[in-house]
């Protein structure tokens, strides 16, 4: 018996060497797990906060493509007007430099057949006006 106790003795030390070294393992494991958990829960946080701000860069994006949007219609528009003011302008130019050139078209005759009632009324006496 006493043969017994000694071999259950022994056995039991033999299996409680590979237990602890099993416990210390687990323990390790257990930690990096913890680890690494923490770590997973402080990237889940800083992807959430990402996420947000994503969001928030999309929306100020959208907002201002559409201030854009509106701001490239209103100069179109703009652009529109002053052609059409500078069409019309210059179809005002173009009228009044006919008028103009009407104008001084018919003064022209006016003046020749003045300058020729002045020549008429006014014959030359002198013998050099006469040559010419």
């Amino acid at each position: 018996m006493q043969e017994m106790n000694e071999f259950l003795q022994l056995e039991n030390e033999l299996t409680r060497e590979p237990m602890a070294e099993n416990e210390r393992l687990l323990s390790a494991n257990l930690q990096a797990l913890r680890q690494r958990n923490i770590q997973c829960e402080d990237l889940n946080g800083e992807l959430s906060q990402l996420q947000f701000e994503k969001r928030s860069f999309h929306e100020e994006l959208e907002t201002t493509k559409s201030r854009a949007g509106a701001t490239q219609l209103e100069l179109r528009q703009k652009l529109a007007d002053a052609v059409t003011e500078i069409t019309s302008l210059h179809h005002t130019l173009r009228g009044l430099t006919n008028e103009l050139h009407s104008a001084l078209n018919d003064q022209k005759p006016q003046k020749d057949k003045e300058s020729q009632q002045v020549e008429r009324r006014h014959p030359s006496s002198s013998f050099v006006d006469s040559v010419a």
